[in-house]
This record gives C-alpha cells, sequence and structure tokens, in this order.
C-alpha cells in the first residue's frame, strides 16, 4: 500500500510539473532524433510515428541500450531494464 501511495503521488507531480505520458506504440522507442549534424539527441521517435522532442534525453536502458542505439563504446550497461524519459528544461 505504501509503495503504491509513494508511486501514485509522484506520478501526481510529475503531471502537476507537465511531464507527458505515453503508453502502446506511442510510447515505445523506435529510433533517436538527431540534431541536423548528428551529434545532439533532440527528442525520440516512437514506433507509432509520434516524434518527442526534447532539450535533455536520458537514454536509461541499461543492459538494452546496445540494443537500441549503437554507443560506438561509449558506455557499458550495468542493469537488465529502465525507460526513456525525454524532458524540456
Amino acid at each position: 500500500m505504501a509503495a503504491r501511495n509513494a508511486l501514485n503521488s509522484v506520478g501526481l507531480e510529475l503531471r502537476r510539473l507537465g511531464v507527458k505520458t505515453a503508453f502502446g506504440t506511442a510510447g515505445t522507442f523506435k529510433a533517436p532524433l538527431m540534431s541536423q549534424d548528428g551529434m545532439q539527441c533532440i527528442g525520440v521517435e516512437a514506433e507509432d510515428g509520434t516524434q518527442w522532442k526534447a532539450d535533455v534525453v536520458v537514454l536509461a536502458t541499461g543492459a538494452w541500450s546496445p540494443t537500441l542505439i549503437d554507443l560506438e563504446g561509449q558506455c557499458v550497461s550495468k542493469v537488465s531494464s529502465g525507460s526513456l524519459l525525454p524532458t524540456n528544461v
């Protein structure tokens, strides 16, 4: 019960702060959106074609990261699951 209440509180606060959520194909990562020079991630594209643009993109997918994007030896994943959270700062 306490864990559920804590998660509900976090969800309500995030919604109050303007965080948007998506489920299904609109919330399923397909590809990163890159700047024209290809040097910066500016958002993500979902499986249904929705483009989520953001000032900051956090890729928190742990061990799944190399299956989603080419990390070119830039990092080594240490966990087994996670979420992608594009945010506007």
